[in-house]
């Protein structure tokens, strides 16, 4: 494709969302369609600026955006492990295929009303139904990944090529949206983790810290973050850098340090001169037990594994 070609299409695109933007002000303006149904853009814009400008509505975008935040990280996993026990079983995908397939395209928000009457509009209940809703549409992602990729193509596979992995079953916009999600994720990712990292360090060696100080208050951890997000973004620009195998090498180091880790905290929340009244009871050491017991297990096996030679290894 030519240049000439390229930018005709991208000025084609902008004067499309000029003409319709142009269109939708003249309609609710000159009253073609009922302002009521069809304000004027300029109207639109001029309330949306208001909204994000007041503090109840920005509070309950707040509210909004942790709900969801933690119906993902409830569905997510759970999704995915499901997904990918169906594609990995020809029984099960037999079984469970064409019922999922059915589930994924009715429209969730039918039972909205029944999840309203049955457990009512709090926190929990509104996390409930965005997990209804997301957790077909992952189960269908993975199950794609599971059913038409093998696990040595898995292992190759660059991010990008996860994206377009979903085209040929969910279609193109399927693989476009993932990519968004995926670069919003990194660029999410690329911040907090560096600054997580900078705040942890700087807190235990007792430098000044925080991105309410100025760069000269705070040298050293204003240093280190810039440092992690430098080293980070110069080994992503490395040609042929497997970055699939460092995302899954990183998570696995730090399987290996999180029982550790569990093991140091659940001494400090049995400290009683530490924690005072909020110490642990017996039921949470009991489950907080059972989940250190279980991450040490697994970290075991992780180990062996990587052992040549052994019957785990793949």
């Amino acid at each position: 494709m030519s240049n000439m070609h390229r930018w005709t299409v991208r000025a084609g695109r902008v004067l499309t969302i000029a003409a319709v933007a142009l269109a939708w002000e003249l309609a609710g303006r000159l009253e073609w369609v009922d302002p009521d149904l069809l304000p004027p853009l300029s109207k639109v814009l001029a309330v949306l600026w208001r909204l994000l400008h007041d503090d109840a509505f920005l509070a309950d975008i707040r509210a909004t955006a942790l709900e969801c935040l933690v119906a993902f990280a409830i569905v997510a996993p759970l999704g995915l492990a499901f997904g990918f026990l169906i594609g990995e079983s020809r029984r099960l995908e037999r079984m469970l295929g064409p019922a999922l397939q059915i589930l994924l395209t009715i429209p969730k928000s039918i039972f909205l009303p029944v999840f309203v009457l049955m457990l009512g509009i709090g926190f929990a209940q509104k996390v409930v139904f965005a997990v209804a809703i997301a957790f077909f549409i992952v189960v269908a992602t993975a199950l794609t990944l599971a059913g038409h990729l093998s696990p040595a193509q898995l292992s190759n596979m660059q991010a990008g090529d996860y994206a377009r992995a979903l085209v040929p079953v969910a279609g193109r916009f399927a693989g476009i949206l993932f990519g968004i999600g995926l670069v919003g994720a990194s660029l999410l990712a690329g911040s907090v983790v560096p600054l997580s990292t900078s705040y942890a360090v700087s807190e235990a060696f007792g430098f000044e810290r925080g991105v309410d100080r100025g760069i000269g208050e705070a040298p050293i951890f204003f240093g280190i973050f810039t440092f992690l997000i430098a080293v980070a973004a110069l080994a992503v620009l490395v040609p042929g850098v497997p970055l699939v195998s460092m995302i899954l090498l990183s998570q696995d180091v730090n399987g290996l340090i999180l029982p550790a880790i569990l093991v140091y905290m659940l001494i400090l929340v049995n400290d009683r001169r530490l924690m005072g009244r909020f110490v642990n009871n017996r039921a949470t050491n009991a489950i907080a037990g059972v989940t250190v017991a279980g991450l040490i297990i697994l970290t075991a096996l992780l180990l062996t594994s990587s052992v040549p030679g052994s019957p785990l290894g793949g």
